[in-house]
């Protein structure tokens, strides 16, 4: 170091690193110039690449355009159009706003801008150091990118092959297109790849695009949800319990039209997907959030792919609840299909991921009943089982189907663990009653569901008994609607929907509370096990509440003669019927 005295960076070089932090590789030039495009309320985006963008990036929209006097301004570090105080930070509605860009492009490459606005006869081009001159240009804006790091030799050297920084443009863009269904998009990628999007208004054209973009299997395998609380609104398409895949290819959740990626968001939906992921394969999805810009900050990163939320809580719940009841009716399906499935057991699942793996929480506050992050289906009983009961019962090895159990004894059993679950769950509700000792969590995120008059007014002469078992609703006469604002802290995991809809349907035994939470719980779909460290924890617990009574329910003992004998009778069967028998 030759001079160690402090001086101001030359405003080139100043440039040249600021563009390290914007501009990683082509595909990070050509989401800039896009998202630019779509800021000037572009209705058709054409897009050239050749040598995987290290020759040339060009983009090319009809939207607004660029006054003449302002593209060298364009240019240079900190100018933008689309921010001029700070209270519009905080409320950001364009894709971007750092003026950081187009400056850090022409840093580290040969850049020229040709734009043309509606009221001008002519456009006007600039490149880099020179004076704006008059040209013909359609009315929008061109960017040429060219000989990208051409004055940065080592992020050059830094690229990969042309195949792999090709892809990185193609995922790119694949993300842009699925973001902006209002806008056609046409693509030249090299002398083979072309893609053209018309735009997409309704359904169909969206799925359309979909198909284009991920592959008609997604479509096929996908669910499209749509979720409203408030001023939050998600939509798209997520895969159902047979669409999970080996990658992580089609994974897209989307804020405000912006691609996002947080751990808040993809803690909910591993949650949400968890009961039926086989180990090692991954969630599809393609999700739409819209909520109130001033509701998050994206004056996080410099490639503002990172937000920070102000009701983290409240994304996370809304995320989960809309996911999971989608999925709910598959996993119902599933179960109710095992008598008649040819499914062979079923590899051990890994722990449900945890919150705290995700993101922070503080200790004093409390997480919402809609937020379940990796707690058992019921609350574990801290007593320890007695050493007789450990000795005789052996752990759980295996799950099949993730509803059955198999012990390996002296006598192997089977175990039903969903309506096990259900008799713990039973069991502990009348001891919480009895005890004086129910808790409850109000629902972030209130479901609401349609009621008749009758209904209505058959619960509120029920009201102080429904108050007793730890529910809480809102009627709304005037929509004939009611609105589950607060449940017991024992049924946190079950679906809200049920819970809403079985309230109503077995309210005619809520003048006896035992006789109600029996018919209510047994009437509830089972929330799935979720692994074999939750399988045992049902085991070990029914022993410490001594439901020896109810083993009829859901505990067989497997009888090894008659287990062989059905064998036996299997042999003989096939020999029976076997060609050499008919001779």
């Amino acid at each position: 170091m030759s001079d160690p005295r402090i001086h101001p960076l030359s405003s080139h070089l100043a440039n040249q690193v600021a563009a390290g932090e914007v501009i990683e590789r082509p595909a990070s030039v050509l989401k800039e110039l896009v998202e630019n495009c779509i800021d000037a309320q572009a209705t058709h985006i054409q897009v050239t690449v050749e040598q995987a963008g290290n020759k040339k990036i060009a983009v090319q929209d009809n939207g607004i355009g660029i006054h003449p006097d302002d593209l060298v301004l364009a240019a240079s570090r900190h100018a933008t159009s689309k921010l001029s105080d700070s209270e519009q930070l905080q409320q950001l509605s364009s894709l971007g706003f750092r003026g950081e860009a187009l400056s850090s492009i022409a840093a580290v490459s040969q850049l020229t801008i040709t734009s043309r606005q509606n009221q001008q006869e002519y456009g006007w081009q600039y490149s880099n150091d020179t004076r704006p001159t008059p040209c013909q240009h359609p009315i929008g804006t061109t960017v040429m990118v060219q000989d990208l790091f051409f004055n940065v030799p080592a992020r050059r050297r830094f690229l990969r092959s042309d195949k792999t920084e090709l892809q990185h443009i193609t995922t790119t863009l694949h993300r842009l297109m699925l973001s902006q269904f209002d806008i056609a998009f046409t693509c030249q990628l090299g002398n083979h790849q072309r893609i053209s999007l018309p735009i997409a208004t309704n359904q169909a054209e969206k799925q359309q695009r979909i198909v284009k973009l991920c592959g008609r299997t997604f479509i096929k395998q996908s669910l499209y949800i749509e979720q409203q609380y408030q001023h939050y609104h998600l939509t798209g398409w997520l895969a159902n319990h047979e669409g999970h895949r080996p990658n992580t290819d089609i994974q897209f959740f989307f804020i405000n039209g912006r691609i996002i990626r947080d751990k808040v968001i993809q803690h909910a939906i591993r949650q949400a997907y968890f009961p039926f992921l086989p180990e090692g394969r991954h969630a599809a999805y393609i999700l739409f959030l819209t909520m109130p810009f001033d509701a998050l900050d994206i004056n996080v990163h410099p490639t503002k792919h990172e937000a920070r939320f102000h009701q983290p809580r409240l994304i996370h719940a809304l995320i989960h609840r809309a996911i999971d009841e989608a999925l709910s009716p598959a996993i119902a399906v599933s179960t109710a299909n095992d008598k008649d499935s040819n499914n062979d057991v079923q590899t051990p699942l890994t722990n449900p991921p945890s919150v705290k793996d995700s993101y922070s929480i503080d200790k004093q506050q409390t997480i919402p009943t809609t937020i379940l992050d990796g707690h058992p289906i019921y609350q574990a009983n801290n007593q320890t089982i007695p050493s007789s009961k450990q000795q005789y019962y052996q752990p759980i090895h295996q799950l099949l189907h993730h509803r059955f159990a198999l012990i390996n004894d002296d006598t192997p059993q089977l175990i039903d663990l969903y309506p096990l679950n259900r008799c713990l769950i039973v069991s502990r509700f009348k001891q919480a009653i009895s005890n004086n000792a129910l808790s409850t969590r109000p629902i972030l995120v209130p479901i609401t569901i349609d009621i008749d008059t009758e209904h209505a007014k058959t619960l509120e002469t029920y009201q102080a008994q429904l108050s007793s078992l730890g529910f809480a609703y809102r009627y709304n006469a005037h929509q004939s609607t009611m609105t589950i604002t607060q449940i017991p802290s024992l049924l946190a995991p079950y679906a809200l929907k049920s819970l809403a809809s079985e309230l109503i349907n077995h309210h005619q035994h809520l003048d006896c509370a035992d006789n109600f939470i029996t018919h209510f719980i047994t009437a509830l779909p089972q929330p799935p096990i979720r692994g074999l460290e939750q399988a045992n924890q049902l085991w070990q617990d029914s022993q410490q509440l001594q439901l020896d009574n109810l083993h009829q329910a859901w505990w067989q003992e497997l009888d090894i003669e008659r287990l062989s004998a059905l064998f036996t009778q299997n042999d003989k069967s096939s020999h029976h019927h076997s060609p050499s028998s008919n001779t």
